[in-house]
């Protein structure tokens, strides 16, 4: 078998029906499901009896007494898969009926992959193949883990596993680039929808803790050693997370409600930016990938943020 789904279900059931039946509902079934569940909420509930899980050929069903979230649901599919890649998604997540089918024809086609990046955001099928870590890779990465898939024997023999109750997607990916020999992108418009996530079970705050991290150990990863290119898109990943990961997902889920309550959160989240990119990234926003948008695909990050500058408290400030 090549393929395990790692699927981590949360609080977040109003997708849940949609995301799992696109599961069922492969054409090839040449693949195990492993259910970590760890929410005991009865909607969750509700919507997990609906599904005949026997009827698939390999399913695992792991149930926990203790909210554990993503870091430890990955971990533990990862220990239990049956397959040679994993793939890790939950609710927010569908994937089209030819999902398997495409992604075991890729590799097939990719024996000695390490890495999958997936994508949905270009008009048309696009497969690229990356023996080196450069600028070209950075350009289709972003430090979610729900869009990639993952040869299990990489991960296992170089012992890439989550901090257990952290949640450090963009450490993962770059202990998985320190090690990695060759990674595919894989852009099919077809193949997968990524919804936005109304709740999170994780503590978004961390992402200041990974990113203390990795700044005070950067010296610890060898594909940043004597390569300025690397160490520029490493900064941008970074400020990436500071600043889509953590503040446009704070913005997110408060800048609708309009109570005094909601915009101190706003502006906590905003100074707490600003105040930790200051005092480890002070030229930040001088950084090439920003100014002259280096990795070509990716987006001129004031740019992406346009859509918000007029509501955040104090945004002329911190874009000025």
């Amino acid at each position: 078998m090549k393929l395990s789904f790692i699927y981590h279900v949360n609080s977040n059931w109003e997708t849940l029906e949609k995301s799992i039946n696109s599961i069922f509902n492969q054409t090839n079934k040449n693949f195990e499901l492993i259910l970590v569940y760890d929410d005991p909420n009865k909607n969750v509930v509700n919507e997990i009896s609906k599904f005949k899980f026997n009827k698939l050929k390999k399913f695992k069903f792991v149930s926990t007494n203790q909210k554990i979230g993503h870091s430890w649901s990955f971990n533990i599919g990862l220990d239990l898969a049956k397959g040679d890649y994993i793939y890790y998604l939950g609710s927010n997540i569908t994937i089209s009926k030819d999902f398997v089918k495409n992604i075991l024809h890729l590799i097939d086609n990719n024996k000695d992959c390490d890495l999958i990046v997936i994508d949905n955001k270009q008009s048309k099928v696009i497969t690229k193949t990356f023996n080196k870590i450069g600028i070209d890779l950075f350009s289709v990465l972003t430090p979610s883990i729900k869009n990639k898939i993952y040869n299990v024997e990489f991960l296992r023999k170089n012992k890439i596993y989550f901090e257990l109750f952290k949640y450090y997607p963009l450490m993962h990916l770059l202990k998985c680039l320190d090690c990695m020999k060759k990674a595919v992108f894989y852009n099919n418009p077809k193949l997968v929808t990524f919804a936005n996530n109304k709740k999170y079970s994780y503590n978004l705050y961390n992402i200041f803790e990974q990113s203390t991290y990795l700044i005070e150990n950067k010296d610890k990863f060898n594909f940043l050693k004597n390569n300025k290119d690397n160490n520029i898109c490493f900064e941008y990943m970074i400020i990436y997370s500071i600043l889509y990961s953590f503040l446009y997902k704070i913005h997110q889920s408060y800048w609708k409600l309009t109570s005094y309550f909601s915009s101190n959160i706003i502006g906590k989240a905003l100074h707490t930016s600003n105040v930790w990119l200051t005092k480890y990234i002070p030229d930040w926003r001088k950084n090439p990938v920003i100014t002259n948008n280096l990795l070509g695909q990716s987006k001129n990050l004031n740019n992406y943020f346009k859509d918000f500058k007029f509501r955040l408290i104090y945004i002329h400030d911190f874009f000025k």
